[in-house]
């Protein structure tokens, strides 16, 4: 039905009602709904309510990342002992050590059995000593095998194979000689 069919019907009914005065008919069907009107200003704020019961616990989270590592604990006290363990291998030879000091002297061992007599050895040399002032010599088919000085200033001077001579006020040179 059209907008103006509805509006003269409804205009009809109302005339009609304004006429007489009759039973109060029954209440009709409810018409189309109008449109939303403006929003009103908000109201004020009521009063808290109550807590309500807890909720059921939810589901299990994620882990979340890891935090950084804490202060190091105190020392703790130490264990008990352990077991002795295995045996282990003999190790290298370690360096020579230092040389311990001397042990007492010891007893003298019994005598030895006398040896047997050996063979001559050669004729002894024999030296002659000859005794000067400033200077000494050997005689002739002797060798000097030695000089020295005696109130000298200094070692004997060696003048040739047979002689010495020393320096000095009351020097006496002395020398040694063989047989050649």
């Amino acid at each position: 039905m059209s907008h103006f069919a509805k509006v003269f019907a409804l205009c009809a009914v109302l005339g009609l009602a304004a006429c007489g005065k009759g039973d109060q008919g029954e209440r009709g069907p409810p018409g189309p709904q109008g449109e939303a009107g403006p929003v009103g200003a908000a109201g004020p704020a009521g009063p808290k309510g109550e807590t309500g019961p807890a909720g059921p616990a939810g589901a299990k989270g994620d882990p979340g990342e890891k935090g950084e590592a804490g202060a190091a604990g105190a020392k703790g006290e130490p264990g008990p002992k352990g077991d002795p363990g295995p045996k282990g291998d003999v190790g290298f030879p370690g360096p020579r050590g230092d040389a311990g000091p001397a042990g007492p002297r010891g007893d003298a061992g019994p005598p030895g059995p006398r040896g047997e007599t050996g063979p001559a050895g050669p004729a002894a040399a024999s030296i002659r000593v000859v005794t000067g002032e400033a200077q000494a010599a050997c005689g002739e088919g002797e060798q000097m095998i030695g000089a020295y000085c005696v109130n000298g200033d200094g070692p004997a001077k060696i003048t040739d194979m047979s002689g010495a001579s020393c320096a000095g006020d009351g020097v006496k040179t002395v020398v040694a000689c063989v047989k050649k």
